[in-house]
């Protein structure tokens, strides 16, 4: 999973959670102090990129991951 978002543009993250037993039931994003427990269906998450670069999320044990790629 990656992403491409604009620097200093509020991101609205929205996350389909299809189950709520696996490691897949939590995310974490450590760059923006995010950790959310996922609840089954939508989930939405908003966070404000504010520097240009990769920023990598993961479920709460890492096995799954991906990248916001932020720019200008």
């Amino acid at each position: 999973n990656s992403f491409t978002v604009r620097k200093d543009i509020p991101v609205r993250w929205v996350i389909d959670s299809q189950n709520a037993y696996t490691c897949a039931a939590s995310i974490r994003m450590p760059a923006y102090n995010i950790a959310q427990f996922l609840q089954e269906g939508q989930n939405v998450i908003v966070f404000t990129p504010t520097q240009v670069g990769n920023v990598r999320f993961m479920c709460g044990m890492g096995m799954f991951s991906g990248t916001f790629t932020v720019v200008e």
